[in-house]
């Protein structure tokens, strides 16, 4: 028997209108049954596995958030939970989020898990469950079949890690290249590498061959091997579990009219470390009002300076231009083509205090 576990958090998809706006009330198993209560093939397929004990959806509330206010102490909440499906050997997990933050927690918990033996993948809906024309049903299913497919050695490429992953918009997306890139249409997310989405089809679903290789290296965002104690999957496939504790790191986006003033300000607070999102490929401001020196003192106070691009399709490279260059020579570090979210969990977690 297949034993799936859902973790409801909340989020659009068990939302109502109590007549001042959405918030979530819709208990998770509510929405399980109108997710698989269609005459579709796939739901009465699901309908009679469950019927014949094939199938076992294992539904627990966890919370209940608009997540919006999403923050670590709740990452944890929902990884001791994936923890503990783990060690009583559930095939894989489902986590109801909301749509705002769930990039932020596909990548919070890409680094908090090792050598994952299980799939687990993230999925909300733009619209609730009940609403007309909801595509709360289809992502569900699309979870279901996505994650029965990977529980299943027969039919998983050595490519495809069990590890963390978004279902949305007929698209499956690893979550540490995942973002919300709209706020009301159904494909909402996707990668900022390409080559780590691959679409869902009902009829036949496959992945793509190229999905879930990495280039060399890819699994540290620093390329440091010192730091790499947060890889999707490590030589050694030993499993393991890290929580988030307290951390100061801050992410500020380089933008016109940044002034080495407000720059100062940001990075005087004592931080641990930052992430820059900078122009392009790696473009910062260093002619007028120049802002490296404001890097370089933060850098000499020990603070760590990391580095990613604002495009949505993304390689940062600090060496195509003479202004990375100049970075890289202040000590900043290079996070390549990852999602910012995720990025941001892994610096989190590298300067995490217990």
């Amino acid at each position: 028997m297949r034993r799936i576990r859902i973790i409801a958090t909340g989020g659009t998809i068990a939302s109502q209108d109590n007549g001042n706006g959405l918030r979530p009330t819709m208990g998770p198993e509510t929405i399980v049954n109108l997710a698989f209560s269609e005459d579709d093939e796939f739901s009465t397929s699901i309908r009679r596995m469950v019927d014949s004990g094939e199938l076992c959806f294992d539904i627990k509330e966890i919370m209940s958030v608009d997540s919006s206010d999403m923050r670590p102490e709740l990452w944890n909440r929902i990884g001791e939970e994936i923890d503990r499906c783990v060690g009583e050997r559930y095939d894989g997990v489902i986590i109801l989020h909301g749509t705002d933050t769930m990039a932020y927690t596909a990548g919070a918990l890409s680094v908090m898990f090792k050598n994952l033996p299980i799939p687990v993948i993230l999925t909300g809906s733009q619209l609730p469950i009940e609403a007309e024309g909801t595509d709360a049903k289809d992502n569900l299913r699309d979870a279901v079949k996505a994650l029965l497919l990977m529980a299943d050695e027969r039919n998983i490429d050595s490519n495809i890690q069990k590890s963390i992953y978004i279902a949305f918009g007929g698209r499956l997306i690893d979550g540490r290249y995942a973002i919300k890139m709209d706020t009301d249409r159904f494909d909402a997310f996707r990668a900022v590498d390409s080559l780590h989405e691959t679409k869902l089809n009902s009829s036949d679903f496959k992945m793509n061959e190229e999905y879930g290789s990495d280039p060399a290296g890819a699994g540290d965002p620093t390329g440091h091997e010192e730091d790499n104690r947060y890889t999707k999957r490590d030589s050694d496939n030993n499993y393991s579990y890290t929580e988030f504790s307290t951390s100061k790191v801050q992410l500020i986006k380089v933008h016109p009219g940044l002034s080495p003033d407000m720059l100062e300000a940001m990075l005087s607070c004592n931080l641990d470390a930052v992430l820059l999102e900078l122009y392009g490929a790696g473009g910062f401001p260093s002619l007028y009002d120049s802002l490296l020196p404001v890097i370089g003192d933060a850098v000499g106070r020990g603070t760590k300076i990391y580095a990613i691009s604002q495009c949505m399709y993304r390689k940062t490279d600090l060496t195509r231009y003479e202004v990375g260059r100049k970075l890289l020579d202040a000590g900043v570090i290079s996070l390549g083509s990852y999602s910012t979210e995720y990025a941001l969990a892994y610096i989190m977690m590298n300067y995490s205090k217990a």
